[in-house]
C-alpha cells in the first residue's frame, strides 16, 4: 500500500482511502488488506488533526496577543507543498506575519505555489547556501523577506545577498546570530527584523542584548565581540 499513499498530502485522507480500496480489491475488500488501510487512516486523520492542533495553536494566541503583536509561524521544512496550502490557508486569517520554511529549502517551485495560494507572505533563505543558492528567489521576486544564514556565506555574502534583495524590493530578515547580524542590518538599505536568541549570550566578555524591542551596534572596533576566555579554554588545541 505504501506506493499508493506516499507523496499524497494528508489534507486528501478520503481520496487516499478510496485510492487504496481500488488500489486492492482485487485481492482486498475483505480481512487483512482492510485491517491495514484501516491503520493507515487512522493514521492519517491523527496527522491531520494535529495539523489543525497547530492552528488552533495560532488562534489562541492571536486571541491572547491581540492585534498589535506580530506572529510568525515557521514550519521548519515540515510541510508538503499541498499540506501548506491547506493549513496556510486557514492561518490566513489570523493576520500572521509570514509562514517561515513551508517545505524543502530546494523546492523553489514548491514555495512559489505556495506564495500564489496564500495572503500571508511566504519566507525563506536561512537554509540556502550564497547568492547563487538563492538565485531563484532574485529570478522570481514574489517574497518581501529573505532570511539569509550568515554561517552560509559570511559577511560578505550577507552584504551581497542584501544588495540582490534591495535591487528586487525584498527585505532583509537574517537567521540567528544577532550579535554580528545587527551589525549588517545597521548597513544595509533593506532591514526587516532581528532574529535574537540567547543562547549564545554566555559565550561573550559584553553580549549584545536588547533594550525593549530593539538591538543596538556596540561601539566597539571591528564586530565588536570578544570571547570570554573560559568559553574558549576546552577547547584549546595543546602542544
Amino acid at each position: 500500500m505504501a506506493p499508493v499513499v506516499l507523496g499524497h498530502s494528508i489534507g486528501s485522507v478520503e481520496a487516499i482511502w478510496q485510492d487504496i480500496w481500488q488500489a486492492t480489491y482485487w485481492f482486498g475488500r475483505m480481512g487483512v488488506s482492510v485491517f491495514t488501510q484501516s491503520a493507515i487512516d487512522i493514521a492519517l486523520w491523527d496527522a491531520l488533526g494535529k495539523h489543525a492542533t497547530d492552528v488552533a495553536n495560532v488562534a489562541a494566541m492571536r486571541d491572547a496577543l491581540g492585534e498589535d503583536i506580530a506572529i510568525m509561524v515557521d514550519v521548519n521544512m515540515g510541510w508538503t507543498v499541498d499540506e501548506a496550502i491547506v493549513v496556510g490557508r486557514r492561518l490566513d486569517k489570523y493576520n500572521i506575519r509570514w509562514l517561515e520554511e513551508p517545505v524543502v529549502v530546494a523546492h523553489f517551485a514548491g514555495y512559489f505555489r505556495i506564495g500564489d495560494a496564500l495572503r500571508t507572505r511566504v519566507v525563506g533563505g536561512e537554509g540556502h547556501f550564497t547568492h547563487y543558492d538563492l538565485a531563484p528567489f532574485f529570478d522570481n521576486p514574489k517574497f518581501p523577506t529573505l532570511q539569509p544564514d550568515m554561517m552560509r556565506g559570511g559577511l560578505t555574502q550577507m552584504r551581497r545577498i542584501a544588495t540582490l534583495a534591495h535591487a528586487k524590493g525584498m527585505r532583509i530578515a537574517p537567521h540567528l546570530f544577532h550579535e554580528l547580524m545587527v551589525q549588517v542590518m545597521a548597513a544595509i538599505p533593506n532591514p526587516d527584523v532581528l532574529e535574537y536568541l540567547d543562547c549564545l549570550d554566555d559565550l561573550w566578555v559584553e553580549p549584545v542584548l536588547p533594550v525593549g524591542n530593539t538591538l543596538t551596534p556596540p561601539d566597539r572596533p571591528g564586530h565588536g565581540l570578544i570571547f570570554k576566555p573560559e568559553a574558549l579554554r576546552g577547547f584549546a588545541i595543546k602542544p
